[in-house]
């Protein structure tokens, strides 16, 4: 596996987001196959970093198991979980991320705010939506099967990785031209 799909949840839509969980999970992007997760709720007392009221107000909107992330314990500083990631990461050639600019730029934000050096390169980023796109574009409509996820799945850092992992893998197949 040369892949990681990651996921955050913050407190805030902006680069400088309190981060409230972090996910992340190994895959093989030609077959799918999952490996190793990294899951870690952040303790919410951050350096430097921004909790939006409006943010805050949406997470109440949300299902019980994902408003669960900001009360649950153990909650771990954001250094510590960030040379976590640093760790999992290793050696991997690709960080997959939902869009080009949340995710990932929040979490360099993160390791820049804390004078960490991030393991991913930028050369490492790849895009689920560009993906999910591209097989569109070659006819892919989404299978119904397999890709459901529960209103107490989303928003769940790993939860979402996985989803993700589904998607791009099969987008992948159609614009191999093996689906």
């Amino acid at each position: 596996m040369k892949d990681v799909m990651l996921d955050i949840e913050t407190l805030s839509s902006g680069l400088d987001a309190c981060i409230v969980a972090i996910g992340a999970v190994k895959f093989d992007l030609l077959t799918g196959e999952t490996g190793d997760r990294f899951e870690r709720l952040v303790n919410l007392d951050q350096l430097g970093s921004e909790i939006s009221p409006s943010t805050v107000v949406w997470w109440t909107t949300l299902s019980e198991r994902a408003q669960a992330q900001l009360t649950e314990e153990p909650r771990i500083p954001l250094v510590t979980c960030l040379e976590d990631l640093n760790e999992f990461y290793g050696n991997m050639d690709c960080l997959w991320t939902n869009g080009p600019i949340f995710d990932e730029r929040v979490m360099r934000d993160a390791y820049r705010r804390h004078g960490i050096k991030a393991k991913f390169h930028f050369r490492d980023s790849r895009c689920c939506r560009t993906i999910r796109d591209l097989a569109r574009r070659k006819g892919w409509v989404p299978p119904a099967a397999g890709f459901e996820r529960t209103e107490s799945e989303a928003h769940n850092a790993i939860a979402d990785c996985v989803y993700q992992i589904n998607w791009v893998c099969d987008a992948w197949k159609v614009i191999l031209g093996s689906a």
